[in-house]
């Protein structure tokens, strides 16, 4: 089976198959491609696995992070993510409720300031109507 060494080199990153290969590297946004000569694949010795007959193109590829998209990918791996997570659904729930139901989909007022108190008078109605429920039921068990 071929390996795959990553070094730098003069022209930025290269990438060399074990068997000595260069790879052409082309970087477009947020991938990095390295294209290797299918005619020199086609008599390696460590062809199996790599090399399919019949192929047209050889390629190796992966993903080019950044820093901040790095440390999310970290961050998404912790237990406090995984709990976050779960209370998420709930809470996206409300805000689907406010959307759909209760005019939260269009602004009403013009500017930040109109969105804001749009926003806390919606929520207070909201919020209003689920305590006059959750007393209802409370009256009703009792």
């Amino acid at each position: 089976m071929c390996t795959w060494s990553l070094y730098p080199s003069i022209f930025g990153q290269a990438i060399a198959s074990a068997f000595g290969q260069l790879a052409l590297a082309v970087t477009t946004n947020q991938r990095e491609v390295y294209y290797f000569d299918v005619n020199i694949c086609k008599d390696c010795p460590l062809r199996e696995g790599c090399y399919n007959p019949g192929s047209r193109t050889k390629t190796y590829s992966f993903r080019i992070l950044s820093k901040h998209h790095e440390k999310q990918l970290k961050y998404e791996q912790t237990t406090l993510f995984q709990l976050r997570k779960g209370i998420r659904s709930r809470i996206e729930h409300k805000n689907a409720e406010l959307k759909l139901h209760h005019g939260m989909a269009r602004a009403r007022y013009r500017g930040l300031f109109g969105m804001k108190i749009q926003a806390y008078l919606t929520a207070f109605a909201v919020n209003a109507k689920r305590m006059v429920r959750l007393l209802e039921q409370e009256k009703r068990a009792s």
